[in-house]
């Protein structure tokens, strides 16, 4: 099935593939996608041989002042739910899914935005203490997919200068990573995970004074990574899973250095029931050219993250993972070598390392990509290595190291 639904959507990509824009007067929509098909090969799963395919659609209109935005994804994979095992598992993706759906109005510096909309506010990279609105698809913990949600925002002023207020009126979760790992003993029952449907507000301000670049973050609302609290039934002792209600304050502050952009941010994370801390995350990063021979250029991250507890949690569950915490006293590296700009060959890859429990990871892709008249195709090569203790996070991934190649059409 999954094989005719990529021939399909192969097939329509193809008619598709001079491209879409039109316009009338002052009235511009334009139609563009992207279609991805992914072989996976893991040698030490027990499901060796995988594939999944993406069709990702996006339609824009604009007229006076007044944007209308789709993002649609179609998915044809063998795993169908990203949800941890007896956890979650009514948790099934779509096939067809609106990634975004979204309306924005404008006048001068004021822009207001509804619908369902992917919130990246992060500083910093893999984990930002400022990176708060949105849930992320964890199925794969290192691809980090944010999950668009509905959401009502306004904007007033400009890239250097702005203020914005978000409103989220319905929780949407995080998904979970699949069991690869031992998250409860086999003889604890797990109850339905629990969603609170609070609503969720936050304020972010940024301002660019004397080339610092300033920000500041207020939010309210829950937690994306879950909590679980014990409770007595008639059947026994479950575990019930749920998300921590959570107040937080970032500040951040970037500027370029002696040719390195230099980015800090700090967090205060107030939890209902679950630990309070502060996490706080450094990073260096540069672009440099003519490294090895004439055009080519490397682009290098290096990052410190850690936090520091202030008040212990007393009634959470000792055995829960927090994924914001997972990078507490770690190391992260990413570069991206370009070979030239002609070639249009690229090496990227990333590392992270957890000092404390001596586990990470590391990714490594090799790909190329290739352009015609208004459309382009890539094809990409690479490897997840995972290592550490079974017991850590990280470790517990070791079964799960994948080979994987792709190809994917833009239009």
């Amino acid at each position: 099935m999954g094989k005719i639904i990529i021939s399909l959507l192969l097939s329509f990509t193809l008619l598709a593939s001079e491209g879409l824009t039109f316009e009338f007067e002052e009235d511009h929509w334009d139609f563009s996608g992207e279609l991805q098909s992914t072989v996976f090969v893991a040698p030490e799963a027990r499901d060796e041989f995988s594939h999944e395919g993406h069709f990702r659609p996006t339609i824009n209109f604009s007229t006076k002042g007044i944007v209308f935005s789709l993002k649609g994804e179609a998915v044809a994979k063998e795993s169908a739910d990203g949800a941890i095992d007896r956890l979650s598992e009514e948790e099934k993706r779509w096939l067809f899914n609106a990634k975004e759906a979204s309306v924005s109005f404008s006048d001068g510096p004021v822009t207001l935005s509804v619908g369902k909309q992917v919130l990246d506010w992060s500083v910093t990279d893999t984990v930002s203490p400022s990176d708060l609105l949105s849930p992320f698809d964890l199925e794969r913990p290192i691809d980090r997919e944010r999950i668009g949600i509905f959401s009502v925002i306004l904007k007033v002023g400009d890239e250097e200068k702005f203020s914005e207020l978000v409103f989220v009126p319905k929780v949407t979760p995080s998904r979970l990573p699949q069991g690869n790992w031992n998250l409860f003993p086999e003889d604890v029952l797990v109850a339905k995970q629990e969603v609170d449907s609070q609503p969720q507000i936050a304020f972010r301000g940024k301002y660019l004074w004397q080339d610092f670049d300033l920000g500041v973050i207020y939010y309210h609302g829950i937690a994306f990574s879950p909590n679980a609290r014990g409770e007595k039934t008639l059947t026994g002792f479950v575990l019930v899973p749920f998300y921590d209600q959570l107040d937080a304050g970032v500040v951040s502050v970037s500027k370029e250095l002696l040719g390195f952009i230099v980015r800090a941010e700090v967090g205060y994370f107030d939890h209902e029931t679950g630990d309070d801390f502060f996490s706080y995350v450094v990073s260096l990063d540069r672009e440099f050219y003519e490294v090895f021979r004439e055009e080519d250029s490397l682009y290098f991250l290096l990052q410190y993250s850690d936090q520091v507890v202030s008040s212990e949690s007393q009634a959470g569950f000792s055995g829960w993972i927090d994924f914001r915490r997972i990078f507490d006293n770690s190391l992260t590296a990413t570069f991206v070598y370009q070979f030239s700009e002609e070639s249009e060959w690229e090496l990227n890859g990333e590392w992270a390392h957890s000092i404390d429990t001596g586990s990470g990871y590391a990714e490594v892709e090799v790909s190329k990509e290739v352009h015609f008249e208004k459309t382009s195709m890539e094809v990409k090569v690479g490897a997840d290595f995972f290592y550490g203790p079974e017991e850590t996070f990280w470790g517990g991934y070791e079964d799960e190291q994948l080979i994987y190649a792709g190809v994917s059409f833009h239009f």
